[in-house]
């Protein structure tokens, strides 16, 4: 009996989504740059950027090179304190590796847990 048990808790076991994201952050002076990756199994089925810039604090005191700026920026982008943050969610058309886009990441300087 205890055998069935632990076939069975095997077979049920192979049939789970190995659903897996990572956390990428590059920093750059008081910018940085934040990947956050999902993925099935090694397939990358979404990536989650978020840009963090740093705006020089004799900009925001300045109503009207704030209105020009605020007119610039895209959907997605928004301040936050002292930063300029800027939001976007890619879904990969094609199938593209997670341990590559991991391996490529960290070549580029992002460190990722």
């Amino acid at each position: 009996m205890e055998k069935k048990k632990l076939i069975l808790l095997c077979i049920l076991l192979c049939g789970c989504d190995r659903q897996r994201s990572y956390a990428c952050i590059r920093d750059l002076g008081k910018d940085q740059i934040r990947v956050d990756l999902t993925a099935k199994g090694d397939v990358l089925l979404s990536l989650h950027i978020i840009e963090r810039y740093g705006l020089p604090y004799d900009l925001l005191p300045d109503e009207k090179r704030l209105e020009g700026l605020d007119d610039q920026l895209e959907e997605g982008c928004f301040y936050e304190g002292n930063d300029l943050i800027c939001e976007c969610t890619v879904t990969p058309e094609r199938t593209y590796s997670l341990e590559k886009s991991l391996e490529r990441l960290k070549d580029e300087n992002y460190v990722c847990e």
